[in-house]
């Protein structure tokens, strides 16, 4: 009621108000993750509703003025993210398709719209997946990168890195992942992407470098506060059982992992205690002392 009544009253003096308080107050005020997407799309589209009335009250106005008077791109890719989510990829491109018509939207916004645009491809596991990972590929091959920061590239490349690996093209996929973490070397989500990556290979091929990597990925990955790859230090554990004669594993973890805060493993204490009767007892040992220390 406050943002139309504001819209009329500015709109007649043709003057343009600021909602900014009420947008941030809107983005912080969601339903829940698991709620039903019904829930999710009364609330989105009465939101909607209201940008448009606010667009089309200051369609006198220039569209880079009119663009921070709502919150459109913002709530459709958020609605299009959430039906993605749930498994609904025909709502999620089809909430996106609104975004057709925008005249002026913000290069974050753009950005995380051509990610779901991209990521739903990869989300298809019926007959025609090799179609849709070729089409997702194509789409990051053909974007321009110039208007994005490094975290946005580094994303793009991380992204590019798993399909090419569900195309099981393994070298490029290793290409991908490096190249996202040489653009961007704190990202914890390309570091713990490539450790899945070279954790697969290893499982399949049981070649110990692709282990002893994924060791070191998942420990950067904790480093630079990828929350995920804490619920894989337990896999790290498990990798370090079994290490080899000349403990490629536990040297890897004793180098990469020395920065880590030692409170990350105070969860898996029970595990580095039974790692006390096996050979890697003198890595899981150093560890407990930390934490004792601590």
């Amino acid at each position: 009621a406050q943002i139309l009544q504001d819209a009329v009253t500015h709109s007649s003096r043709e003057t343009f108000p600021d909602f900014k308080n009420i947008l941030i107050t809107w983005r912080e005020r969601l339903p829940n993750k698991w709620d039903s997407l019904r829930d999710w799309d009364d609330i989105f589209s009465w939101r909607i509703q209201v940008f448009e009335s606010v667009n089309h009250s200051f369609k006198w106005g220039e569209a880079q003025k009119r663009a921070v008077l709502h919150d459109l791109p913002w709530t459709v890719i958020k609605m299009a993210h959430v039906a993605r989510k749930q498994n609904l990829k025909h709502v999620c491109l089809s909430s996106l398709a609104r975004l057709r018509t925008v005249q002026s939207m913000d290069v974050q916004d753009a950005f995380d719209k051509l990610r779901e645009q991209i990521i739903v491809c990869h989300a298809d596991s019926g007959p025609e997946e090799k179609v849709e990972l070729r089409s997702g590929l194509n789409i990051i091959n053909n974007t321009k990168l110039d208007y994005f920061d490094e975290k946005q590239k580094a994303e793009l490349f991380r992204l590019k890195g798993l399909f090419v690996a569900s195309l099981k093209e393994k070298p490029d996929a290793n290409s991908s992942f490096s190249h996202c973490l040489q653009i961007c070397g704190n990202y914890g989500k390309g570091w713990y992407s490539w450790a899945r990556h070279c954790d697969a290979i290893f499982m399949e091929l049981k070649k110990n470098p692709y282990a002893a990597q994924a060791i070191a990925c998942y420990t950067q990955a904790v480093n630079h506060n990828c929350d995920s790859a804490r619920l894989m230090l337990s896999r790290v554990l498990w990798l370090l059982s079994l290490d080899d004669e000349q403990h490629t594993y536990a040297s890897t973890l004793d180098k990469c992992g020395k920065n880590l805060p030692r409170w990350v493993w105070i969860p898996w204490i029970p595990q580095l205690l039974t790692a006390l009767t096996r050979p890697e007892a003198v890595y899981a040992r150093n560890i407990l002392k930390g934490i004792a220390d601590d």
